[in-house]
């Protein structure tokens, strides 16, 4: 496929133009990784009055694929959404897909493939010498899998019922490792 700049993406959504189709994340040009990086770390550790509330091109990108996941008919494979989480939250450290792109309609993820999904994000959270990445990983396997207060459902994940005792063990964890 032929590459995409990051400002058509930006264009497309600015201007509503759909359908909104799937890119290969390694098909999009224009992004400096290292200062996206760099600008999403400053913004992590900043005093909320000290944030920078530019929208940044991890935030485009998190908004363009999850408007993805709502095009009806769009066949999106699990190896294309996980690539495009460990770009956004490894390579960039954008924290918007903990938020935005969690695929809660489980148009990707689901019961089928839970697991495998939490074992690809466990090992690269365990992988992590980036403090902040590892903590946007957390916040990002935490919302997936809808573990925490926030869900009210008793320690009971998303996905408890098709996990093992084992993989329900290292959400818990995971949970209460800040708490």
């Amino acid at each position: 496929m032929a590459t995409i700049r990051i400002e058509d993406i930006i264009r497309k959504l600015d201007n509503f133009e759909c359908p909104y189709l799937w890119v290969n994340i390694n098909n999009i040009i224009g992004i400096d990784k290292q200062a996206e990086k760099d600008k999403n770390r400053k913004n992590w550790y900043a005093e909320k009055e000290l944030f920078d509330m530019t929208f940044s091109n991890g935030d485009y990108l998190t908004e363009y694929y999850s408007e993805c996941l709502k095009e009806p008919g769009l066949i999106i494979s699990l190896k294309q959404f996980l690539d495009v989480i460990y770009f956004m939250i490894v390579e960039l450290g954008c924290h918007a897909p903990a938020t935005f792109l969690i695929d809660i309609n489980g148009v990707v993820i689901n019961r089928g493939n839970a697991s495998k999904v939490l074992n690809k994000l466990w090992g690269w959270y365990l992988s992590q010498r980036n403090d902040f990445v590892a903590d946007i990983l957390r916040d990002y396997i935490l919302e997936l899998f809808q573990i925490g207060s926030l869900w009210g459902m008793n320690g009971r994940g998303r996905f408890f019922n098709c996990l093992s005792k084992e993989e329900n063990d290292k959400l818990n964890k995971l949970y209460t490792r800040n708490h």
